[in-house]
């Protein structure tokens, strides 16, 4: 399904990959040039997937497990549920 033959690349060069889903949630390390770490895994956060990318133990800027990310998203959901709250209130306001 998803995730197969996954490749990472980073200017243009392989750095590796991932055959499968399943070897893609167990996770795996890739020794960079410049001598770090980057670390990518597929974990399960609530009721969709994410992909973990670390880059010596930090999240990579723009990657789901940022602070950043994590920010705009809760932002969106509760800016969406809000919005659905209040066309649910003028519906039932209408109603009466």
């Amino acid at each position: 399904m998803f995730w197969k033959n996954f490749k990472i690349n980073i200017g243009g060069e392989l750095v590796g990959g991932f055959e499968s889903q399943k070897e893609l949630r167990l996770g795996k390390d890739f020794k960079l040039i410049d001598g770090s770490t980057l670390s990518i895994k597929l974990a399960q956060n609530g009721i969709a997937p994410e992909l973990q990318i670390l880059k010596d133990g930090q999240a990579l800027e723009g990657s789901a497990t940022a602070p950043e990310t994590r920010l705009k998203t809760a932002y969106g959901i509760v800016l969406f549920l809000g919005g659905l709250n209040l066309v649910m209130a003028v519906i039932a306001y209408k109603k009466k």
